[in-house]
C-alpha cells in the first residue's frame, strides 16, 4: 500500500481508501462494524486524532489530524488487520483495496469544515441516502449528544459549528467547490499556495530528518527526491498517480526511478523507501531493483547502438 502523500506531525488529512477496481469491501453492517473497531482501536495505539469517518460498500474516509506523525503507520495497520479478516471470511486472495491512498492535505479550520462536508455529504451523493444523519455508518450522529464519545473526537467539530442546527444547515446548503490544488510529487492540498509552499517545505524536512547521522554531516548537498521526481514525471511526460505498478510496465518504470534518484541525487535506498510510489517494498529489495534495472537498461542501450550501425 502507498501511504499517504504528503503529510507532518500535526497535520490536517482528508483519507479516503477504496477497494481494488472500486469493488466492494464492506459487505454489511458487521464488516463496516469490524473495520471501526479496527479504525478506533489503531488511532488510540498510533495517536491519531480522528474528526470523521464515512464507511460505504466500496471505501472508507478519515479526516484525521497527523498528532504522532504515524499517519502511514496507522493506515498500513488497519488495512492489514481488516484485510486478514476479509480473507479469512470470504477466502479470497491478495490485496482487497486499491493500491494508492488518495490523501488530501488541508490548510486549517476554515478548510477543515469543507473537508467535513465533502466527506458526510458521502451517502448523499452516491444515492444511498437524502439525508446525512440518516446514514448509520459515517460519524455525523456523533457530534452533538450530551456526553462527548471517546471515538471520534468532537470537541473541535463542535466548536466550529457550535448547535447541532447551525452543523446541519450549513451541509444541506454546501456546495461542493474545487478548492483542491495539485502538486506534482506532493499530490493534493486545500489550500492557499503560501500554505502549500510552507506544507512543502515541513514534509521535505521532515523526510531529511529520517536520515542517517552519516548522510546528514555529508558536505555533499543532495537534490531533494521531491525535485528528482518532479523532473522524472517531466521527463517521462507521465503523473505517477496514475501508474499501475502491478502492470508490467508500471513494474519496469518504477525501477528506472529508483535508477534516477540513485544516479541523479545519491538518494538512499532508506529515504527512497519512504517515498509513497515505493512504500510497499521493504528498503533491502530496492538495492537489487535497481541493480538489475539498470542492468536491463545498459542492454537496451547496447542493442540500440548495433541497431543504429546495421543501419
Amino acid at each position: 500500500m502507498r501511504s499517504a502523500r504528503i503529510t507532518y506531525v500535526d497535520a490536517l488529512n482528508h483519507i479516503r481508501h477504496q477497494g481494488i477496481d472500486g469493488e466492494e469491501v464492506f459487505f454489511s453492517n458487521q464488516e463496516k462494524k469490524l473495520f471501526l473497531d479496527i479504525v478506533k482501536k489503531e488511532a488510540g495505539k498510533s495517536g491519531i486524532k480522528i474528526f470523521a469517518y464515512c464507511i460505504t460498500d466500496n471505501e472508507y474516509q478519515l479526516l484525521v489530524q497527523n498528532t504522532s506523525g504515524k499517519l502511514s503507520e496507522f493506515l498500513k495497520n488497519i488495512n492489514k488487520q481488516y484485510s486478514m479478516d476479509y480473507r479469512k471470511k470470504f477466502g479470497e486472495k491478495g490485496k482487497i483495496f486499491f493500491d494508492r491512498v488518495f490523501s488530501i492535505l488541508i490548510q486549517d479550520e476554515s478548510y477543515l469544515k469543507i473537508a467535513l462536508a465533502k466527506l458526510l455529504l458521502t451517502p448523499v451523493r452516491k444515492g444511498i441516502t437524502d439525508r446525512i444523519d440518516d446514514y448509520l455508518w459515517s460519524s455525523v450522529n456523533e457530534y452533538f449528544k450530551q456526553k462527548d464519545p471517546s471515538f471520534p473526537d468532537t470537541k473541535t467539530i463542535k466548536r466550529l459549528f457550535q448547535t447541532k442546527a447551525q452543523f446541519l444547515r450549513y451541509h444541506q446548503n454546501f456546495k461542493i467547490d474545487d478548492v483542491l490544488n495539485f502538486y506534482p510529487g506532493y499530490g493534493y492540498i486545500m489550500g492557499d499556495k503560501t500554505f502549500a509552499d510552507q506544507a512543502i517545505n515541513m514534509y521535505s524536512t521532515m523526510v531529511y530528518k529520517k536520515r542517517s547521522d552519516r548522510s546528514i554531516k555529508t558536505s555533499k548537498k543532495r537534490i531533494a527526491p521531491e525535485s528528482l521526481i518532479s523532473q522524472f514525471e517531466k521527463e517521462k511526460n507521465i503523473n505517477l498517480d496514475k501508474i499501475d505498478t502491478h502492470s508490467f510496465p508500471g513494474k519496469r518504470l518504477r525501477g528506472e526511478l529508483i535508477v534516477y534518484l540513485r544516479e541523479k541525487g545519491k538518494i538512499p535506498y532508506k529515504v527512497i523507501a519512504e517515498i509513497p510510489f515505493f512504500s510497499d517494498i521493504k528498503s533491502i529489495y530496492l538495492g537489487r531493483l535497481c541493480c538489475q534495472t539498470k542492468k536491463r537498461l545498459l542492454s537496451q542501450n547496447i542493442h540500440t547502438k548495433k541497431s543504429k550501425s546495421h543501419h
